[in-house]
Order: C-alpha cells, then sequence, then structure tokens
C-alpha cells in the first residue's frame, strides 16, 4: 500500500470515524482508554455475545492518529471472535513494536506500518487497542461466586482431589447467563451444598490464571450440607469432592484456595 492510499484511509476515518457517538445501551460494556500524556481519550462499548464482538461505539477526545486507528479497528474486529480479536490486536502491535507480523489479517490496520518512525505517535496508534485487549482478555476468565460459611467455630469447604493433588475451595461456581453475582452464589450452594444460604456481605475479588472469583459472607437458612450437584455427579477417585468442616483455628495447617477471605469474614472486612 503506497504512502497515499494510507493518508487518505487515515484521514477518511479520521474525519468520518466509524460508529463514532455512543449508544448508552445497558447490553454493552464500557472501556476506557486515555493516554496521560496528551488529550487522548475515549470510552469505547463493546457487547460481546456468545463470544463474539457483535458492536462496538467510541466517543471522546483524540488526535487524528488515535482517532483513525480506533475508528479501523472497529471495523476489522466487529464480527470477530475474542480469540481472533485478540491474535489481530498482537499482530497490530507487533507491527507497530517493528516486529514480525501477519499482515494479512491486518487490512486497513497496516496504514500504520511506518508509525514506528515516529515514536510519540505510538502510543496514540496503540491506544485503543492496548486497552480492548485488556478487556478482551478478562472475558476468557471464568468469572465465578463463592461463598465463606461459618458453623460455629468451623468454616465449611470443599476438598478437592484432583489428578493427585489435594486441597481445599470455598463452596461457589460460574456465573451463568444474565445471572447476578448473589444469584450465582445462593444457586451454587443450592446445587452443591444442598442448602439455601443469604449473602451477609461482600469481600472483595481475586484473580487467578484462568478466573475471577467473587466472595460473600454467607449463612444458612435452611437445610444441612450435602454433596450434590454436578459434584456429586462427577465425584470419582481422581476428581474427587467432599464437603469438610475445618476449624477455624486450623486453616493455616490445610492448602486453601482463597484462605484471606475466611479471615476477612470472621473480621466482617466487607466492601461495597
Amino acid at each position: 500500500m503506497n504512502n497515499n492510499i494510507k493518508r487518505t484511509i487515515i484521514l477518511d476515518n479520521y474525519e468520518n470515524p466509524y460508529n463514532k457517538g455512543l449508544t448508552h445501551d445497558k447490553d454493552y460494556c464500557i472501556v476506557n482508554a486515555n493516554n496521560e500524556s496528551c488529550i487522548d481519550n475515549f470510552d469505547l462499548e463493546v457487547k460481546v455475545e456468545n463470544n463474539i464482538i457483535k458492536d462496538m461505539h467510541f466517543d471522546g477526545e483524540g488526535c487524528a492518529i488515535s482517532t483513525s486507528s480506533t475508528s479501523i479497528m472497529i471495523k476489522l474486529l466487529i464480527g470477530k471472535t475474542i480469540d481472533e480479536a485478540i491474535k489481530i490486536i498482537e499482530e497490530y502491535e507487533n507491527m507497530i513494536d517493528e516486529k514480525q507480523y501477519d499482515e494479512r489479517i491486518l487490512e486497513d490496520a497496516i496504514v500504520y506500518s511506518d508509525v514506528y518512525k515516529q515514536p510519540s505517535r505510538k502510543k496514540c496508534a496503540l491506544l485503543s487497542y492496548v486497552n480492548l485487549k485488556k478487556y478482551l482478555l478478562s472475558l476468557k476468565k471464568r468469572v465465578g461466586a463463592r461463598a465463606v460459611i461459618f458453623n460455629g467455630n468451623k468454616v465449611y469447604l470443599m476438598f478437592r482431589r484432583r489428578n493427585g493433588k489435594e486441597y481445599y475451595v470455598l463452596p461457589g461456581g460460574g456465573v451463568e447467563n444474565n445471572e447476578t453475582l448473589e444469584e450465582t452464589v445462593k444457586r451454587e450452594l443450592k446445587e452443591e451444598f444442598s442448602v439455601d444460604i443469604k449473602v451477609i456481605g461482600y469481600l472483595g475479588i481475586n484473580e487467578f490464571d484462568t478466573s475471577i472469583n467473587h466472595f460473600f459472607h454467607c449463612e444458612i437458612v435452611n437445610g444441612t450440607p450435602k454433596l450434590g450437584g454436578e459434584e456429586l455427579e462427577n465425584n470419582s477417585e481422581n476428581n474427587y469432592y467432599e464437603i469438610r468442616e475445618i476449624n477455624i483455628d486450623d486453616i493455616n495447617k490445610y492448602e486453601i484456595y482463597a484462605k484471606d477471605m475466611i479471615t476477612k469474614a470472621l473480621n466482617k472486612k466487607y466492601q461495597e
């Protein structure tokens, strides 16, 4: 692509940016992209359904490079799966950073292949891509809700044996479509512990490589803990589940994921 064509594409996307203006629809998530060293500050509206980027819009203030690159990015990524979009963004980042890249999947984004010659403009060209990538990577993580439940001076835990490794987790599981976090933790405890619970307070969040878990201090209002649901159905020697009560004074003797949440619940250190 010659320089005249590149300039024409950049100018057109700056003067007539694609999907400029927010919908303010609740089905979209807002991703902010701002550059502290200049005026660039965009809000990206992103709608993802069934692992596919269905739509994107943006609004805010930016220079010619940041505005046009955002416009081209949106046209390029709508209709792509999360994995496809992340791959495209990574190839774009490689191009801007003068690394080897696959220009075949970048389409009009190739117009910024010479931005490296102006180091001060690299941040402008990368701005929306970098922040959108962070958001898309977060979607790949499983989001869950888990409960800290006490029985006197003991805490209920799920003992796990998986592929020869033994450890404990707080009961709970993944969020399903259109569920709130509180709805998730109540459903999960009903299914795997066979109890009805009420939420007392929100304890916070722990993020791991493959998951993001939210934790709640809860109380049983009906039933006695008994293994049920998928945990009971899938129970086996190599994928073992068992409900156990561990004395609070002994929790440091065991490998318990998110152990700090038990302490928070004991001290009623709730978050908004």
